[in-house]
């Protein structure tokens, strides 16, 4: 048995791009004549735990007739579904603009880059970043953990661990890095949340906790992005309305893929100085 990755194009309810595993069974020979050899072969079949088992043929009609009279594909962030699809989004959380990408990973590492990018840049900005930037993050973050720790030797990124690591990331905890940062001139890109925190069974500070974040990057002039891969299944907690959760961040990532099954997809505060979803783009393709 041999098996393979295809890609298949499919329309706005599902992932621009589906990764279906194309899996060739051959049944063993068995003695006899060359005909019931080739009787005892099983045919292709494309193979998808979300659906039942379907032949080559069979779903390759079934993506015709999907995509009957559409004009063209999303390809590389552009497309009438892409694009409609990251307005809705960007509207549900009372968001300037939400920007797609396939990959969770891929998302926050574009994130860590643009609010990189954006501290020292203005000469009326009394603290520059350091000259190898660095992140303050909790640690048990994903970023750390479970990214083959690319945002350090892929990005050159310097991760500062804050907090306690039995249970989630405070703003007092936080402000004592910030404090000793300022003290020798020089502030992290941004602060990174995760709400809430995979690696402790999903403890997560609650919106008050958030609420203090916010005043804490406010007061220290650094951007908050917050982790909200899990962020639909801990809305109830907050007791919140996702618009407001997401107000109090200046960059946040959801993913749709713990839940529904689909990819992440990423959005920006409003009024962000930084200037977020429009410097992503360089990143998602």
């Amino acid at each position: 048995a041999t098996s393979t990755m295809a890609p298949m194009r499919v329309g706005l309810a599902t992932p621009l791009l589906v990764w279906l595993p194309v899996v060739i069974c051959m049944a063993a020979s068995a003695p006899g004549s060359t005909a019931s050899r080739a009787a005892s072969v099983k045919k292709p079949r494309l193979l998808s735990t979300a659906f039942e088992p379907l032949s080559a043929q069979e779903a390759l009609i079934q993506l015709a007739e999907q995509t009957a009279g559409v004009e063209a594909n999303d390809v590389y962030g552009q497309g009438h579904w892409l694009q409609e699809f990251e307005l809705q989004l960007a509207s549900d959380f009372g968001k300037e603009a939400a920007m797609f990408f396939i990959t969770g990973v891929c998302a926050q590492l574009s994130a860590l880059c643009v609010h990189a990018g954006g501290v020292g840049q203005s000469a009326a900005d009394p603290l520059p970043r350091m000259m190898r930037p660095s992140f303050l993050v909790h640690a048990t973050s994903h970023l750390l953990l479970h990214e083959e720790d690319a945002a350090r030797k892929l990005l050159g990124f310097t991760p500062l661990i804050a907090g306690h690591r039995s249970h989630p990331l405070r703003a007092e905890d936080a402000e004592k890095d910030l404090k000793r940062l300022e003290a020798v001139g020089c502030r992290p890109a941004c602060i990174v949340l995760e709400v809430p925190h995979r690696e402790l069974g999903c403890e997560s500070v609650d919106f008050d906790e958030l609420v203090a974040f916010r005043v804490l990057a406010d007061k220290y002039q650094v951007p908050l992005h917050v982790d909200g891969a899990r962020l639909f299944e801990i809305q109830p907690f907050l007791g919140r309305p996702l618009k407001d959760i997401a107000a109090l961040c200046d960059s946040l990532y959801i993913s749709f893929y713990k839940a529904l099954g689909l990819p992440g997809a990423f959005s920006s505060r409003p009024g962000c100085p930084w200037g977020v979803a429009p410097l992503l783009a360089r990143w998602i393709c």
